[in-house]
């Protein structure tokens, strides 16, 4: 590694912790010392294994663009209260009889769908999707997740109560997994898409494809990773050199060619008029 200018990125916190109750360090992160100020390295409790999650990040020179991304929602459509969802809507729903005013489609439309954008707000909800969402993962798991991690800030002292829970928190994802495995394919029919199955497939085993945040353009020493920006910046750069350059001397020619092609628009109008009169003629 001296020879190689290459040093570690580790701190002194352990990597491993083993059944019989010690920690240690076997896991080694090296990079070149050039890069060394640009990466920092720490160790995460998150997975139910006697090897921590190492998580190292590496923050570039090129400074990146803040991507918005807009978030994505999905309708709790499970928890929703269908009875108070159709309440709300019919108390706010005007009466036809009473209300003799008449008004325009588009504000009725609008009245409406408002109506029901509000009651399904409060009587359905919403809940945040992203590539990290896993469906598997129900409130009970989560807790017991979050349990499973507080104890392990702890090892040496809650060995046996960690192990325990490891054991709980695979055996209810695979029990989770298997059920919604189930419910999915009782709903196949012949008319389901096969890229919808290997979809459903991948998010039950947690293989969701990664966004290409990491995938940078670079534009005058500035980084960009959102798609949107990406293509604006491309069209920035195609449109200073796709412009068809514009002479004086052209300008009789473009002259000459736009009196040809009017006249022999209005020649070949009156060829059509005099055809259709002497086919009228001969009729």
């Amino acid at each position: 590694m001296a020879d190689k200018d290459m040093m570690t990125v580790n701190d002194r916190n352990p990597t491993l912790n083993s059944t019989s109750g010690t920690s240690s360090a076997p896991d080694l992160s090296i990079v070149h010392t050039s890069k060394l100020d640009k990466f920092s390295w720490m160790t995460l409790d998150e997975l139910g294994s006697d090897h921590k999650p190492i998580l190292v990040t590496y923050e570039p020179r090129v400074p990146i663009k803040n991507n918005h991304i807009i978030p994505k929602y999905k309708w709790k459509l499970k928890d929703a209260k269908w009875e108070e969802f159709r309440a709300e809507i019919e108390e706010k729903m005007p009466d036809p009889n009473r209300n003799r005013k008449k008004k325009s489609l588009h504000k009725r439309e609008k009245f409406f769908r408002k109506t029901i954008m509000q009651a399904a707000k409060s009587k359905i909800g919403k809940r945040k999707i992203d590539n990290n969402t896993k469906p598997h993962l129900t409130t009970e798991i989560k807790e017991k997740i979050k349990e499973r991690n507080r104890l392990r800030k702890n090892f040496t002292d809650n060995r046996a109560q960690w192990v325990q829970l490891c054991t709980e928190v695979r055996e209810l994802i695979r029990a989770e997994k298997e059920k919604k495995w189930r419910s999915f394919i009782q709903e196949i029919d012949c008319n389901t898409r096969v890229k919808e199955v290997w979809s459903t497939i991948r998010n039950i085993d947690g293989r969701n494809a990664p966004r290409n945040e990491n995938e940078v353009l670079v534009v005058d020493g500035k980084g960009y990773v959102d798609d949107k920006d990406k293509a604006d910046q491309f069209r920035k750069t195609n449109k200073g050199f796709s412009k068809i350059p514009r002479y004086k001397e052209d300008r009789k020619l473009q002259k000459s060619v736009y009196e040809f092609l009017s006249n022999s628009k209005g020649l070949s109008r009156e060829v059509q008029s005099r055809r259709s009169k002497k086919k009228r003629c001969t009729g």
